[in-house]
């Protein structure tokens, strides 16, 4: 055969078991549909193939029976549309290689991925056209029902930690500002030559992961109408954080301005909240009450020392907060407390809680580090993309999480047990420098936290 020619080969199906007419079993064949204008352009990942739409014929009875979406579904391949007369199939194996791929290497953007499959295509002589809405329209929904099938079917756990159960020890907020999105971003040029915004497509993912900006900005303005606005910097020690404020700046040439989110002490990530200026206590607080649902006995946060001093009169002008100022207790990551007067780090060191462990509380900024790398193209996208890429991330972050969770856990127990011998040589060491007691320890961290709050007061 030459190079180039055509030849009748339909969409490579699965055969059903029995004839609809005549009810006969184990005598159906795949045949090219009889009209030969009924093409179909199939996008797999050795590039697009014009193939003839299939039939199955009955060899019993000679009924002919035309495929439908559901064949096609089932065969392993994805409609461009919903309709009944199909043009376009995309294989679900390329989905799948896309959908890794995103999220294993964040900063390749789809249209790159799209110009690549061409590429395959001209390479080997055949039609390299992949239509791009086409693609994403059918990849979203196919992501949509990838995720419906985790959740829903499997069961699978979403924003919440299997090996923390139902009382998640810790829950750990940070904001990420690289994960902004411009203002002009989701918006074309009309006749005036002014920008307007297009028409949103609807959240794939709703407020699964990432909380309604309607319903925090209703948290936000109730908060305002009894705590005085403030955009001052609070101080502690010779260190200014931008963060502890009541309200912030916003930001003109950015709609989003980052995003604000909550960990355990696994990893998982609890909850997420879009930021429209710049981090603010009253965005914190909205996380606070997110991961107190979830019974969290710490709430950890770079500036827990201003902090809670604003949960605490939030919680006299809302007495429905007493109860979560009661029964949760902040304390400072181990690498930001460095920057805090020492009190802070006495009274808020996590190694001094009962129950808390050998918690870091800086488990978010791994998370972050791979997080970050979606900013080079969620910036770019409309408002409801990039929510959906986001809640697609954290949700690919967590599940891979979960599945190497056993493996992580057993290498922690395994570190710890050898770090058990060292860490009691080294106590022995010290209370026997200091003329000291292991039952004089308590007494010594009472003292401590007595100067520490006396140096606070003054």
């Amino acid at each position: 055969m030459s190079f180039g020619t055509k030849i009748d080969i339909c969409v490579p199906c699965f055969v059903p078991t029995q004839c609809a007419k005549c009810s006969g079993k184990g005598n159906m064949k795949l045949i090219p549909n009889p009209d030969p204008n009924l093409q179909i352009a199939v996008v797999m990942h050795q590039g697009r193939f014009d193939l003839r739409a299939e039939s199955f014929l009955c060899m019993d009875c000679r009924e002919i029976t035309d495929a439908d979406k559901n064949d096609y579904i089932f065969s392993g391949f994805w409609p461009a549309r919903a309709t009944t007369s199909i043009s376009y199939l995309f294989c679900e194996e390329l989905f799948a290689m896309w959908y890794h791929l995103r999220h294993k290497s964040p900063l390749n953007s789809e249209k790159m991925f799209i110009n690549t499959i061409e590429e395959i295509s001209k390479e080997s002589g055949r039609s390299p056209i992949v239509n791009d809405p086409l693609f994403s329209r059918a990849f979203k929904e196919w992501e949509l029902c990838r995720l419906n099938i985790k959740v829903k079917i499997k069961n699978m756990s979403t924003v919440s930690c299997p090996p923390c159960g139902k009382s998640p020890v810790m829950g750990s907020s940070d904001g990420n500002v690289k994960l902004k999105r411009h203002a002009s971003a989701g918006k074309v040029l009309n006749p005036q030559n002014e920008r307007e915004s297009i028409q949103e497509e609807a959240l794939r993912f709703g407020d699964l992961v990432i909380k309604s900006d309607k319903d925090v900005a209703n948290f936000r303005n109730r908060i305002y109408t009894k705590i005085k606005k403030t955009k001052k910097k609070e101080m502690c020690g010779g260190s200014a954080f931008k963060a502890v404020k009541v309200d912030s700046c916003k930001r003109t040439k950015s709609d989003e301005t980052g995003l604000l989110l909550s960990v355990c002490r696994h990893g998982i990530e609890l909850g997420a909240i879009n930021m429209h200026e710049g981090e603010s206590m009253t965005y914190t607080l909205f996380l606070q009450k997110l991961v107190f649902g979830f019974n969290c006995k710490f709430f950890c946060s770079d500036f827990i020392c201003r902090y809670e001093k604003f949960v605490r009169k939030v919680a006299i002008a809302f007495p429905e907060y007493q109860q979560m100022t009661r029964k949760m207790k902040g304390i400072l990551p181990r690498m930001h407390a460095k920057a805090h007067h020492w009190p802070c780090q006495i009274l808020y060191n996590p190694h001094w809680q009962k129950v808390a462990g050998l918690i870091v509380g800086e488990e978010h900024e791994q998370v972050f580090s791979k997080l970050s790398l979606y900013g080079y193209v969620t910036k770019h996208m409309s408002k409801a993309n990039r929510m959906d890429l986001l809640s697609a991330a954290i949700l690919y972050w967590n599940w891979g999480k979960i599945e190497r969770m056993p493996s992580i856990l057993s290498k922690r127990l395994k570190r710890a047990s050898k770090c058990v011998a060292v860490y009691n040589d080294n106590l022995a060491s010290l209370l026997n420098s200091n003329q000291c007691n292991i039952e004089d320890l308590p007494e010594i961290l009472i003292e401590l936290k007595t100067k520490a709050l006396a140096n606070l007061g003054s």
